[in-house]
């Protein structure tokens, strides 16, 4: 009996430890997919996916092939071009061809964005990193004289004809997120002074030249602060503020401000869910803001239509309208190509395009 009990034991153990390899052997095989970016004129998407720890671009069904990761992937006005990162910023045509980099520089890039009139490009940098920028990248250990290690995060401005490189914002700053102006002679910026590292919770909203010179205090936020956007017609600009735990868990209330600073306007106040992300459509008075309702993201129609989220609850990723009034008068929200991943918590992601609609009947 003892024998036979060792027996069943060292085969349910060779059985379980097969289970286990097989998982991770699958596991190994999951390909995910990230940053998508569909062109201006809604004929072409890019995405990256990432696989066995390799961070592959892609332009349609086409992978540009990279000695190293790339990721961030921003397309130009015109459809025409396709930037993003892997060492340095790269630039590649519609079709996933002729690409070369743009930068020389030793710099951590991130977060590249075209200038309106698709003559430049602005990129977070950080010069001679020891490490990458970004909440969840581990701190470089602590050494020498440990006051003056503070890696700067900037944006830099690339001309896109001559590839010459310019800083915009100051070198004592370190630049989260930003936002072009739409006349491309700005730059909306959340920073902060010193260190990005413990500073976040402290970062405010600031303005500046994109050929550099300094940056002009716009807003300094009660709460904390994320999603600097400009409007369209460059009269205001959109933010989240609110009780954020770490950068990148974004949440709290949608305001508005003049583009010169002035007084602030809630626009979510008594809002039943938490805004994480937005951008403003072309009409200037509308914003298309994600939001988080129990820890769960919905699609909703903020503004004269509701409905009863029900199964749409278990919808992983989603988007809302909400409507701005500007002088007593409600806009129309116009459609727009667009592109996002879409998961439950019983299916896989999947990639869709087109126009999101809103008609969820009864």
């Amino acid at each position: 009996m003892l024998i036979a009990f060792l027996t069943l034991s060292l085969f349910a153990a060779q059985s379980r430890d097969a289970v286990i390899d097989q998982t991770i052997t699958t596991l190994s095989r999951v390909v995910d997919y990230e940053h998508v970016a569909i062109s201006p004129d809604g004929s072409n998407v890019a995405y990256v996916t990432r696989s066995e720890g390799n961070e592959q671009m892609h332009v349609g069904d086409v992978k540009i092939a990279m000695p190293h990761d790339a990721s961030d992937p921003a397309w130009s006005p015109d459809s025409k071009q396709l930037a993003f990162v892997s060492d340095a910023l790269q630039l590649a045509n519609a079709n996933g061809t002729n690409v070369r980099a743009l930068t020389t520089i030793n710099a951590a890039f991130s977060m590249p964005k075209w200038s309106p009139d698709g003559k430049k490009i602005a990129v977070l940098a950080i010069e001679n990193p020891s490490r990458k920028g970004g909440a969840l990248v581990a701190m470089t250990p602590p050494s020498g004289d440990v006051e003056t290690q503070v890696e700067e995060q900037r944006i830099a401005i690339v001309d896109v004809a001559t590839k010459t490189l310019t800083w915009a914002t100051p070198a004592d700053m370190y630049v989260f997120d930003y936002d072009w102006s739409p006349d491309s002679k700005a730059l909306v910026v959340e920073a902060t002074h010193g260190s990005g590292d413990d500073n976040y919770w402290v970062a405010a909203l600031y303005r500046c030249a994109a050929e550099g010179g300094g940056a002009t205090l716009v807003y300094k936020p009660v709460l904390q602060i994320a999603t600097p956007r400009w409007a369209p017609d460059g009269k205001s600009i959109a933010f989240i503020e609110g009780l954020m735990s770490d950068e990148g868990q974004t949440g709290g209330d949608v305001f508005v401000i003049p583009a010169n600073g002035g007084e602030t306007k809630n626009l979510t106040a008594g809002l039943n869910a938490s805004p994480t992300s937005l951008e403003w459509l072309p009409d200037s008075q509308t914003l298309l803001i994600g939001e988080n309702i129990n820890g769960a993201r919905l699609w909703v129609h903020f503004g004269p239509v509701t409905f009863q989220p029900g199964e749409l609850a278990k919808i992983a990723l989603a988007i809302f309208f909400a409507e701005l009034t500007r002088e007593g008068e409600q806009s129309t929200a116009r459609p727009f190509p667009d592109a996002w991943f879409r998961e439950a918590d019983i299916a896989p992601a999947h990639l869709w395009t087109g126009e999101p609609s809103f008609d969820w009947g009864d």
